[in-house]
């Protein structure tokens, strides 16, 4: 993950499973997180947040990393 003030982004790479199907987490930010897109796939991505986790489904097909950005909520 590499992040700053208004976005973070984090890849999803698959070296060596057969099933490109994951369910990620993602835990003790230092932000809240308002929006994830998936740029490699031009599409936004369905997230929720479990006890300051944030937990979501990713599907990561060998030799296909996905990128994703998360959008960093500007509200207090």
């Amino acid at each position: 993950m590499r992040a700053n003030h208004e976005s973070a982004f984090v890849f999803v790479i698959n070296h060596e499973a057969e099933d490109s199907k994951t369910s990620v987490r993602i835990a003790d930010l230092e932000f809240v997180v308002e929006e994830i897109f998936n740029v490699t796939e031009g599409r936004n991505v369905t997230f929720r947040i479990l006890n300051h986790t944030i937990v979501f489904e990713a599907e990561a097909p060998r030799q296909k990393p996905q990128l994703l950005r998360l959008s960093v909520s500007r509200k207090p």
